[in-house]
């Protein structure tokens, strides 16, 4: 009985360590994923808006309103 005991707890901490390292992998690239969004995201984003806020610069300009 000793033996499959000792099997058992040796199993059982097998599987913890692969459920600990499969989350810390999946944080992983959830990081990079965030940092990708949060890297090139908002750069789109504030070019589009100086982009149409110069069109409205010019339309105004050109008819003077």
């Amino acid at each position: 009985m000793d033996a499959k005991s000792r099997l058992d707890k040796f199993e059982k901490r097998r599987k913890n360590k692969r459920r600990i390292t499969a989350l810390v992998v999946l944080a992983g690239v959830l990081i990079v994923v965030l940092a990708g969004f949060w890297l090139f995201g908002g750069s789109s984003n504030q070019a589009a808006n100086k982009k149409q806020q110069r069109a409205y610069q010019n339309y105004r300009i050109r008819f003077k309103q």
